[in-house]
């Protein structure tokens, strides 16, 4: 045991393993051993003691590891980490417990000192978690007891985001640099890919794959400058445990605020865009335990009819394909860096208050300040800042232009 208070260790394994096609990650082998014996070794003697969080194969884990406990969530329906985060605390009697995903192939030899000296050094953070090559793992982290309240309260709200719930937690991060792009595993795909480069290739050449790999996956786009088409989605029949379809397809209307529309033309910040609507799709199917939820979004000139958002939601229940389907929307519409510009029947056109309003008063004066410089020396229509994204990249490209 280390010089730091007592820790527990729990792997989370409560997911469903939907997109390893019900294949249990926790008894992979990932890198020549198997990922239970993997997380075992490095932390059995660092930590008091090491807890599985699943609802399958205990008995098995046992059988592999005789010491290992094992506890399912509070509450059933699968509700992702923070459920299980928050069910660990029943269990558990040290202070502090370091939780890691069962999938993760990365894990710092030094992770476990190096979380305690960040608490230690942030006497108000209940929580401190890794982020590896800028991308932050919020389930790889290192809680307190007293987090417990501030999980249960985002809980009983039913706000399943950790990302959000670690905003309360006042957290601090450790951050690592790995060589190799795979951090986890989250497909039969990326699995084999892995076990793959892990026998043939240079680490080089292993990111070089895994760049080819997303940039060729047909549903990475969700950015398009062509009409946009239910074909675009995965269809129903490659998940037979759904019984609930949610779809939307958003169109422009040839009015707004009293005033006749004749066209739309829609701009994004592409890269930004791609990556924030991949992540709302993750945080949304984890609090709702869907299995699939894209957002496609059209960007370029739309006349009326034409469509400029779908949304499609699969579920097993109707609700929760509904609920998934509806926040993607609302989260896609306000919080991603898209902007609508409308052209007016009387030839004038106005940019439209849309992207990522924000609660934030200091944030919005900011953007206020801003919109009254600018409109003082750029010779053309803008739209109105309303967050960080619109505020600055829309500003460094328009200087480009003018």
């Amino acid at each position: 045991m280390s010089q730091y208070p007592n820790t527990d260790l729990v792997i989370l394994a409560g997911g469903q393993a939907r997109r390893m096609q019900g294949k249990n990650k926790l008894l992979q082998q990932f890198d020549h051993e198997m990922q239970l014996l993997k997380i075992y070794h490095q932390f059995c003697d660092e930590v008091a003691k090491i807890w599985v969080n699943s609802h399958q194969d205990c008995i098995v884990y046992q059988e592999i590891i005789a010491e290992i406990a094992c506890f399912s969530d509070d509450q059933a329906g699968f509700l992702g980490p923070l459920m299980g985060m928050k069910s660990a605390w029943a269990h558990v009697t040290t202070d502090y417990i370091l939780f890691i995903p069962c999938d993760i192939t990365f894990i710092p030899k030094d992770v476990l000192s190096k979380m305690h000296q960040a608490l230690l050094e942030a006497e108000n953070s209940q929580a401190v978690f890794i982020s590896i090559n800028k991308q932050n793992l919020y389930p790889f982290c290192l809680l307190k007891r007293d987090s417990l309240a501030t999980l249960e309260k985002h809980l009983a709200n039913e706000q399943l985001s950790i990302r959000k719930c670690f905003d309360d937690l006042n957290p601090k991060v450790v951050k690592y640099e790995n060589p190799i792009s795979f951090h986890s595993i989250n497909s039969e795909q990326e699995l084999r890919l892995y076990l793959w480069s892990q026998k043939f290739c240079s680490k080089f050449l292993i990111n070089i794959l895994i760049a080819l790999q997303e940039a060729n996956m047909t549903d990475r786009s969700r950015i398009k400058e062509t009409d946009l088409s239910l074909d675009d989605f995965k269809t129903i029949d490659h998940f037979p445990e759904c019984g609930g379809i949610g779809i939307f397809i958003g169109t422009v209307r040839n009015h707004h605020e009293g005033r006749s529309v004749k066209a739309l033309k829609y701009t994004a910040y592409k890269p930004i865009a791609e990556k924030m609507i991949r992540a709302i799709e993750q945080e949304i199917q984890n609090k709702y335990a869907v299995s699939y939820i894209q957002v496609i979004h059209r960007i370029g000139a739309l006349d009326i009819g034409g469509k400029a958002i779908i949304a499609v939601a699969y579920a097993p229940h109707r609700r929760e394909a509904f609920m998934a389907c509806e926040e993607a929307v609302e989260r896609v519409k306000h919080e991603v860096p898209v902007w609508k510009e409308e052209f007016y029947s009387d030839g004038s056109s106005e940019y439209v208050a849309g992207c990522c309003i924000r609660k934030d008063d200091d944030l919005k004066q900011k953007a206020k300040n801003a919109n009254s410089i600018l409109s003082n020396i750029l010779p053309i229509k803008y739209p109105r800042f309303t967050c960080e994204y619109c505020l600055f990249i829309p500003f460094m490209k328009m200087l480009h232009h003018t």
